[in-house]
Parts: structure tokens; sequence; C-alpha cells
């Protein structure tokens, strides 16, 4: 494999086509070979940082970066099934799929993955997210490709932002992904269509018309640009309707949105969880005292030890014991950020959930 590496690395002097054919080999390795291909993983990286002398400081840093990557692919994967909270293990798919961003296609199977995951556990504006995602790879794939006039097609992700904002995080695909062999499942025109319809019947069961709307207007304007125009009567009669219960969910105010709880983990037996805070979304129906309660039964049985839970005070005011499993449970509000809704002349319920990223609490 180094040999390889570095064959490669002297003839054509560039890493990305490399780092493409491993990212999908070690995707399609038989798993009873991956603690042997970890000790290889761990020989290589030893060997790249400490013997080969005979190049650059760029070499060693693209061998880090290509092995180091392989090393994650296959301890997330290795740690799939041993994931017992639907949060952590949606955390890990998502990252499985960060990993693989030199390869597009193993980037949508992730993330199908993931809102394959979600759909089980009923968490439908996650279903829609992951499916804009996977549409937004499918575009980008097809307007790199350049096989055929692709001007109808959103340009950027930014058209996708209002729905997923989290989506201007989201690595480019590479040049080298046009050579891939991809899945023909979904890489086409009707495969991009799909995933944003799927996306919006997301939106629609998980009660965030707003969103629906806006996915609508992407297909409103594809329609529109390639003069499909009995497919767009059929997307603005669907828009119309969405924006009427969008009002009325407004006007209304009797959509229940989520509970959000900080979960800070501490003690040394959790090992690389010691010391780091999550955000948990809860429906509304989910109070404080039963999270807390799944929380500490969830621990217990994957640490197979007691977990008991601190008070709401600063860390450095409570004692803890080396040898024990603490979690700090606390109910926290979503902040609305003025800067996000100045545009707006109501700011609605849906408006203060949607989007967030900065949480308080007392």
């Amino acid at each position: 494999v180094y040999a390889m590496l570095k064959a490669n690395y002297l003839e054509m002097g560039e890493f990305l086509r490399m780092k493409l054919s491993t990212t999908v080999a070690v995707s399609k390795l038989d798993q009873k070979y991956y603690a042997r291909f970890f000790y290889l993983l761990e020989v290589l990286l030893l060997y790249s940082r400490n013997k080969d002398k005979d190049f650059s400081n760029d070499w060693v840093l693209h061998v880090q970066d290509i092995l180091g990557r392989l090393y994650r692919i296959v301890h997330y994967t290795l740690q799939l099934p041993e994931i017992n909270d639907p949060e952590l293990k949606a955390e890990v798919l998502s990252s499985l799929s960060h990993e693989c961003h030199h390869s597009v296609d193993l980037r949508v199977k992730w993330y199908q993955t993931l809102a394959n995951f979600h759909q089980q556990c009923g968490n439908w504006e996650e279903v829609g997210q992951c499916k804009v995602f996977t549409g937004a790879l499918i575009a980008s794939y097809l307007i790199k490709k350049g096989d055929s006039d692709t001007s109808y097609l959103p340009q950027s992700n930014e058209s996708c932002r209002v729905v997923c904002p989290n989506i201007i995080y989201e690595l480019p695909i590479t040049e080298e992904c046009i050579y891939e062999t991809v899945s023909p499942m979904f890489f086409h025109e009707k495969g991009y269509m799909e995933n944003i319809n799927d996306a919006i019947e997301a939106m629609v069961k998980a009660n965030m018309f707003e969103e629906g709307v806006e996915l609508l207007s992407i297909l409103f304007d594809l329609h529109r640009a390639m003069g499909t125009f009995s497919k767009l009567i059929v997307v603005g009669k669907m828009m119309w309707e969405l924006a009427e219960k969008a009002d009325k969910a407004i006007e209304s105010n009797t959509r229940m949105f989520y509970n959000y709880y900080r979960v800070c983990f501490y003690g040394p037996k959790f090992k690389k969880l010691n010391n780091t805070k999550y955000i948990y979304r809860e429906v509304f129906s989910v109070r404080l005292v039963d999270f807390g309660e799944r929380m500490v039964k969830q621990f217990s049985e994957k640490f197979l030890d007691e977990v008991k839970t601190l008070p709401n005070k600063p860390i450095e005011d409570l004692q803890i014991e080396p040898d024990k499993h603490y979690l700090q449970i606390i109910a926290v509000n979503a902040f609305l950020d003025p800067n996000r809704v100045k545009q707006k002349k109501v700011i609605s319920a849906w408006d203060k959930q949607h989007a967030v990223n900065m949480f308080g609490f007392e």
C-alpha cells in the first residue's frame, strides 16, 4: 500500500486520485479483515512519521491525511453495531459521509443510510435534510461532470441554505469524483428530483411546512427553466397548499416543537466522552425527568456500571470520583439570533426553532 502511494506521488505529483481509490477500496473490505487492516495503518502511519526521510513534509502530511482518514472510516464502521444511543449513531453515520468526501458515491450512500436510520426513529425533519444533502451532492456531480446542459440545476448549495443551514459546511466534491463509477440509481436528473421530492414529503410529515415551501420553490424554478409547464402546474398547486398550511399553523400557533437538553459527561471511565457536552433534541412530550432516566439507563447498560447524575452546578463545585460515571443533564432553551430574522415582519414559533445553534439556561 505504502509503495503504491509513493509510486503514484512520484509519477503523478498529486494525491487526489489515490485518495479516491483507497477510500472506495476500504469501503469494500470485508469487516473480518478490519483488525489486521488497523494494525497495517498504524504501522504505515508510524513509518511515515519517523522513518521515511526521503520525501518532503508535504508528502508526510498527505500520507498522514489519507491513512488517518482510512483509519477513521474503519473505526466508525466498527463502532456502528455497538452503538445504542440514536443520537451518537446518527453522528457516526454523518462522520462517515464526511470522511468519504473524496468519493461522491460513498457520501451519497452514507447520507441515504443516515436518512433510513432517521426514518426508523421517526425523525422526519432529519430525513428531509439528509435527502436535501443527497440532492445537492447529485447536482454538484452532474454540473461538474458536464455531460449535458445543467444550467437548470442549482449552481451552488446556497439555494438549500434556508432548509439546511449546515450545508454551507459541506465540503465540495473533488475534481477526481467525475472519474468515479457512481450508482446509476441516483446520479441523474431524475435522481436529483426524487431526493428533493422525498425531502418535501418528509418535511410535511414533520409539520415543517415552511421548509417544504422552500424546497418546492427550487423545483418550481427548475421546471420553469426546463419549460416543463405541466409539472410546473403541479408544483405551483403544491406550493399553494403548503403555504396555506404554514399560514394556518403560524396563525393558530398549535404546533408543538422540540425540547432541548444539554448532556455533559464526566469521569475518566467515559474515555473519549469525558468532559464532552452534547445538545439532545427531543419531541415535546419527553420531559426532563423521563429523558434523564433514559440516559442513565442507557449508559449504565453500555458501561455495565452505575451512572450517577450531577446537580446543575459548576463542575468545579462538585466532587467527582475518578472510578465513577457522571451525567449532568440540564434543560436548555433555543436562542434566537435577531440578525437571522431581521428581514421578517412577523417572527413565528417556527423561526425561533429553526436553524438554532445557540442555547441558554438559567
